[in-house]
């Protein structure tokens, strides 16, 4: 049909002709659509990650402010508004306190958010968990564990509620930076500061927003906020995509907020704010997807999903997010001669020589699903060999005799 509208257009043309002009097209195509949803991962991954902490009105507002004619100067972010005349309308008071238009940026920013949180969220789903699950450990970091339906089902009910108190702060700030809010502290114009902080802010605002994450999920990984708050994060011991924003409310918001400061303290440029934020939520939600993704060669800080997958198998324990080393310098990163649970707090585990043979057991167990493509090494690197049981149950006899000794000397 297509070669014979063509041949319409060009009579000249004889059929044989156009049909080697499609020649080139087919090849490229043969080639590009068997892996078609394959390459629309990473998009999506994008897209989904800045709607899951309610950022993609941000991520809106600051191109749109970054277009204007006039971009806000630098004495908008220097002092705040003044409320001399009582007598103004609510309006007026919003207009003035950088609030105008609040209930428009809100609604905006839950209709663009769960847009791309369900549309984008449900692709990566399908493409793995439901198109590719018979093929699971190929591609899974517990390939012979899948969330119940049930948890499933909760994992979106839950990450939703989030959702949506989340994005109403995303209005909110959305809102204000758009007003020209004077608490803003983000520019526009690169010659505002020098190049050295131009370069210098990227590398101060990632180390803070991670830093002070690794050390907001260790606060909430003592034992009152774990059972209080966080514990509803932790139901998803096979996590997915969805579980990124499965959390309490306060949780989410308490972390959206500490993420935003540097917007609000230090001058940060536009668009480092945006790839700072764009490589943080990307990031989220590979660390959640239960997708065996690796780092890339030029991320020697990127932890691979596998970190976080243990965290969320193990529970206390890897607690950092796009930085593995804050875990090894603070001593919470897995080690192999430990076992960790929900019910050892503190990111040290417990030494596998003070384990019970019933503890011993159930950890083998639990080592036995993790998926070995989905480390670096494509090995079982945490995997208990009988030699490792049995130097284990030495240490544990001597230790034992050890003690005995003691007690008797004591007598």
């Amino acid at each position: 049909m297509i070669v014979d509208k063509l041949k319409a257009g060009f009579p000249e043309c004889s059929p044989e002709v156009l049909s080697r002009l499609f020649v080139p097209a087919k090849f490229a195509w043969s080639i590009v659509a068997p892996n078609l949803c394959s390459y629309l991962v990473p998009v999506c991954i994008l897209f989904f990650g800045i709607s899951a902490n309610g950022s993609a009105l941000l991520f809106l507002t600051l191109l749109k402010v970054s277009w204007r004619p006039s971009l806000p100067s630098l004495d908008t972010h220097i002092a705040l508004p003044e409320l001399n005349n009582l007598t103004e309308g609510p309006s007026e008071i919003w207009e003035k306190i950088g609030l105008k238009d609040l209930l428009f940026h809100i609604i905006l920013s839950e209709t663009v958010a769960f847009s791309f949180y369900l549309i984008f969220g449900g692709f990566l789903h399908y493409h793995y968990y439901v198109k590719q699950r018979e093929k699971a450990e190929e591609w899974k970091c517990q390939p012979k564990k899948f969330l119940p339906t049930n948890l499933e089902i909760d994992e979106l009910r839950v990450g939703c509620k989030a959702l949506f108190y989340c994005n109403i702060v995303s209005g909110l700030i959305s809102c204000y930076i758009y007003n020209g809010g004077s608490l803003c502290s983000i520019y526009y114009d690169l010659g505002d500061y020098p190049f050295w902080w131009t370069i210098l802010q990227y590398a101060v605002t990632f180390l803070y927003q991670d830093y002070v994450t690794y050390w907001l999920h260790r606060f909430y990984h003592t034992p009152f906020f774990y059972k209080n708050f966080h514990k509803i994060h932790h139901r998803y011991k096979q996590p997915t995509a969805f579980s990124v924003t499965a959390m309490h409310p306060v949780e989410l918001i308490h972390i959206q907020l500490f993420l935003a400061v540097p917007a609000f303290s230090i001058p940060v440029h536009y668009s480092c704010f945006l790839f700072l934020t764009a490589y943080t939520y990307y990031h989220g939600v590979v660390q959640h997807s239960g997708v065996a993704f690796k780092s890339h060669w030029w991320q020697p800080w990127q932890p691979d999903c596998m970190f976080h997958d243990n965290h969320h198998q193990y529970f206390h324990v890897n607690f950092g997010f796009n930085c593995w080393f804050w875990d090894v310098l603070h001593g919470t990163f897995r080690k192999k001669d430990r076992i960790y649970t929900e019910d050892i707090y503190g990111g040290k585990g417990k030494p596998l020589a003070a384990a019970n043979s019933s503890e011993i057991a159930n950890e083998i167990e639990e080592r036995q699903c993790e998926n070995p493509l989905a480390y670096r090494s494509n090995k079982p690197d945490y995997i208990l060999l009988d030699a490792d049981i049995k130097d284990v149950s030495t240490e544990a006899t001597v230790s034992k005799r050890h003690s005995t000794k003691l007690e008797v000397q004591n007598d």
